[in-house]
């Protein structure tokens, strides 16, 4: 038995069943989803479930989502959202999801799984959101045999054709080097989004295929910023210079991870001159670069005068822009409260 389970077990023992009672009003039922967002601590998050105990919202739905979602994703304290749980008489399926997202979320996606098989028990029925979490805890502990498990699932439930769970079947199967079988969902997808070409794309690069990520690419209609990306990454981290850079000029628009892919390719291929100068006009275009790109800066050798010049240019504007930001923010609270005061 595991621990989830003896959880479980311990806590359906100590529960004393209450009648159900009429649920809250909508505006307690927002106040206290409001305290629930609001918390800043474990504490004050407790004296909010402790309050839900005593008027009975304990027992709605709704509200229990919310609470489950913020332990999970702020404190992760994933015993205080299984307690939530236990103590409910009917969960719906929301508050299932939200369980099975937390513990993917907390790395326990053992226990995600075994939520699921006791929602199965229970008589609850998977929405299509179900599926991604769970989708992705498999992905976590690389068991193909329990995702191709979770794969027949979705087909029974009826989501085969929803894109956010096909886009998640691709990724699984791609990570469990699986890419027939990422290509084989990617190919009876009957509508695709950006994101589900992205991933296949990705996943023929992770396997060396450029060839066939190349063809995705040129195939498809509407591109984003980060499947443009994704293709440019994939020819510097084979060492095609000139492929990635003829891409990159081809780039529509571009973000501040297009910029720090290029000055990574050059410098990864030692043309450290490339991508000094690909940086001089990464800000020249308003990107400011972030931890990452001064990183791969940092890491070019022969050029340190002007790296250390660069660095100190940035760290000073950063500054700069910093304390600016204080005293706009200074200025405004003062105006302000000339303004209380003057009534």
């Amino acid at each position: 038995m595991t621990v989830y389970t003896r959880t479980i077990t311990n806590f359906n023992r100590l529960l004393t069943p209450k009648p159900l009672q009429k649920p809250e009003s909508f505006a307690q039922i927002h106040t206290i989803a409001n305290q629930v967002k609001k918390c800043s601590g474990v504490k004050e998050l407790e004296c909010v479930y402790a309050t839900m105990l005593k008027t009975n919202a304990s027992q709605d739905c709704f509200l229990i989502n919310q609470f489950i979602s913020c332990c999970t994703s702020v404190f992760h304290r994933t015993d205080l959202a299984v307690l939530a749980f236990t103590q409910m008489q009917e969960p719906n399926v929301f508050v299932y999801n939200a369980v099975i997202r937390g513990f993917v979320h907390c790395g326990c996606p053992v226990q995600a799984l075994e939520v699921y098989i006791h929602m199965l028990r229970a008589k609850v029925f998977p929405t299509s959101y179900t599926f991604p979490s769970l989708i992705k805890a498999c992905t976590s502990l690389l068991g193909l045999c329990i995702g191709e498990a979770v794969h027949g699932q979705i087909w029974k439930n009826g989501f085969d054709s929803h894109v956010f769970v096909q886009t998640a079947l691709i990724d699984f199967y791609s990570t469990s080097n699986k890419i027939s079988d990422s290509r084989r969902v990617f190919d009876e997808m009957p509508e695709r989004d950006a994101f589900a070409w992205t991933t296949m794309v990705s996943a023929h690069l992770q396997v060396g295929d450029l060839c066939s990520a190349r063809r995705l690419f040129d195939e498809m209609s509407e591109r984003n910023i980060p499947t443009w990306n994704t293709m440019i990454d994939g020819y510097a981290r084979l060492g095609n210079v000139e492929a990635a850079e003829l891409l990159f000029n081809e780039m529509p628009a571009r973000d501040r991870i297009s910029w720090t892919i290029m000055i990574t390719c050059y410098s990864q291929n030692k043309q450290f001159r490339e991508a000094l100068d690909m940086f001089n006009k990464m800000k020249k275009s308003g990107i400011s670069p972030d931890g990452v790109t001064m990183t791969t800066i940092g890491a070019i050798k022969g050029l340190a005068n002007e790296i250390v010049a660069i660095s100190a240019k940035w760290r000073a504007e950063k500054i700069k822009s910093q304390m600016a930001f204080r005293s706009t923010s200074g200025l405004r609270a003062s105006t302000h409260l000339k303004f209380v005061e003057q009534g």
